[in-house]
């Protein structure tokens, strides 16, 4: 067991539980004001996929830093009161217990994803796929089939209808491993996806599973992982015409999304709309 004393500036224990996973409840007492700096950390963990953020906020600047939770299960901050850090770690028997001291935030591994001006939505909806708010030549693919209009990436809008209802990828051709992206005229923030399959009978088209990339030239890609850091492979469609609705496990800030379906019924074809916040 490893303690550590409070800092002179700080006079807070700070640690983690390896068997407690934190609760929305528990967010609000999870932060400390650091004297003099007028910054306040933040962590946020997310109870599903088991990963944390500690935000750095100041009224002009936001940091972001991430970890998952394979290297702890949850973050706390215990005021000192009089006691010091070994005899509250003592007082704990069989809780796993590790103060650290705030200057080891950096033996958590945490990994900048960036200045963020945001990274959540106070209201959410639909970024425009559906209604036409993204034009078209912001959505591209792969490939469509045989290069025709009416499968091209453009025919991914949610509930669109007619003939091809859906964009479908050209599997006559070498894309193995097909994907359709959104390029938004401007940063956005990104927390879900509504998926469907192909609408147009006869076909039983839709996909069944993907992955999720994001970037902001285009060039260097972001994976949407779980708390290992392995790419996310979330369930998509059960048939060609039920939307199904998937939260992202943290929200997105980016220019481009890129959806790779993984495994489909019959032919690689969906629409979809984007949930997020300008």
């Amino acid at each position: 067991m490893i303690v550590d004393e409070p800092t002179p500036n700080n006079n807070h224990c700070y640690g983690y539980r390896g068997n407690y996973v934190t609760t929305a409840s528990d967010i609000p007492n999870i932060r400390l004001i650091v004297p003099g700096s007028g910054a306040l950390p933040v962590l946020i963990a997310d109870i599903k996929v088991k990963t944390c953020w500690l935000v750095m906020k100041n009224p002009r600047k936001m940091w972001v830093f991430s970890w998952t939770l394979w290297l702890f299960s949850s973050f706390f901050i215990l005021p000192v009161r009089g006691n010091t850090c070994s005899a509250m770690v003592q007082a704990a028997p069989g809780d796993d217990l590790t103060a650290l001291r705030n200057k080891a935030f950096a033996s958590f591994r945490a990994q900048c994803r960036g200045k963020r001006d945001d990274v959540s939505c106070s209201v959410e909806g639909p970024l425009g796929m559906e209604d036409g708010r993204i034009r078209d030549e912001r959505i591209t693919a792969s490939s469509f089939w045989r290069n025709l209009a009416s499968h091209a990436p453009s025919r991914a809008r949610l509930n669109t209808q007619g003939y091809a209802a859906a964009w479908c990828n050209d599997e006559t051709t070498d894309d193995i491993s097909p994907w359709i992206q959104v390029h938004f005229d401007g940063t956005v923030t990104i927390t879900g996806l509504i998926t469907q399959g192909r609408g147009d009978s006869p076909c039983d088209q839709w996909v069944t599973e993907y992955q999720v990339t994001y970037s902001e030239d285009g060039q260097s890609w972001n994976n949407v992982t779980d708390a290992d850091g392995t790419p996310i492979k979330f369930p998509g469609n059960k048939d060609k015409n039920t939307p199904v609705t998937t939260h992202l496990p943290f929200a997105l800030r980016t220019r481009i999304l890129r959806i790779h379906p993984t495994a489909w019924n019959h032919h690689c074809s969906m629409r979809f709309e984007v949930i997020g916040c300008y």
